[in-house]
C-alpha cells in the first residue's frame, strides 16, 4: 500500500510539473501573438471628428477620392515603421481601388517639410513636423483611418499588417451597418 501511494505521488507530482510547464510556454506563445486590430488609444482624434483640413494639409487636393484613406504616422529611427511601411506597400496594391495609404513621416533638421509624393498607385509619402503633433497622435506608427468625407472611422497603434487592415476594413464594415440599417428601417414601414 504504502509503494501505490508512493507511486501515485510521484505521478501526481511529475503530472503537475508537466501542467505548468505547458501552461509557462502557453503564457510565452500569447504573449507573442499580436493582438487582430489595430490597438484603440485615446490619444488622437475622436472617432467621429472631421479632419479634412488636417488631410487637406497634407496632400492638397493630389489624392484621387477614394473610399477610405489610412493616414499612418512614422518616423526614421522608428525600426516598426520599416515594417508598417513594407506592409502598406502590400496592402496598396490588394486596396488601390478602395483606399489611398498615406505615410507621413516626421520631419528631421537635415528633412525638412516636403511635398507629397506617390509611391505607387494608392501609397503616398510626405514629411511633415507638424499635423501628428496636432491630431494629436503621440507615438509612432500611428493609424487614422478616414472616410471620403475626412471623418476618423478608427485610429490606434498600429504594429503590423494586420493592423493597417482592420483600419482599412472598417469602411467595408460602416458599409455593411449602413445597408443592415437602412433594410432594417424598411422593413418596418
Amino acid at each position: 500500500m504504502t509503494i501505490w501511494l508512493l507511486l501515485n505521488s510521484i505521478g501526481l507530482a511529475l503530472v503537475c510539473a508537466i501542467l505548468y510547464l505547458v501552461l509557462r510556454q502557453l503564457g510565452y506563445v500569447l504573449n507573442r501573438v499580436a493582438p487582430p486590430g489595430a490597438r484603440s488609444t485615446s490619444s488622437g482624434p475622436r472617432i467621429g471628428e472631421n479632419v479634412s483640413y488636417y488631410l487637406a494639409r497634407l496632400t492638397g487636393s493630389e489624392l484621387p477620392p477614394r473610399q477610405t484613406t489610412l493616414i499612418v504616422f512614422g518616423a526614421d529611427a522608428c525600426s516598426i515603421c520599416a515594417q508598417i511601411r513594407q506592409g502598406a506597400q502590400e496592402l496598396a496594391k490588394r486596396w488601390r481601388s478602395d483606399a489611398n495609404i498615406l505615410l507621413v513621416y516626421d520631419c528631421t533638421n537635415e528633412l525638412s517639410q516636403a511635398p507629397l509624393q506617390k509611391l505607387e498607385r494608392g501609397l503616398y509619402f510626405k514629411r511633415d513636423c507638424q499635423v501628428r503633433e496636432q491630431l494629436g497622435a503621440d507615438f509612432v506608427p500611428f493609424g487614422i483611418a478616414v472616410d471620403r468625407d475626412g471623418v476618423v472611422l478608427g485610429k490606434g497603434l498600429v504594429n503590423e499588417i494586420g493592423h493597417l487592415e482592420s483600419l482599412l476594413e472598417l469602411q467595408t464594415t460602416r458599409g455593411q451597418e449602413s445597408a443592415n440599417e437602412i433594410a432594417g428601417s424598411g422593413a418596418e414601414a
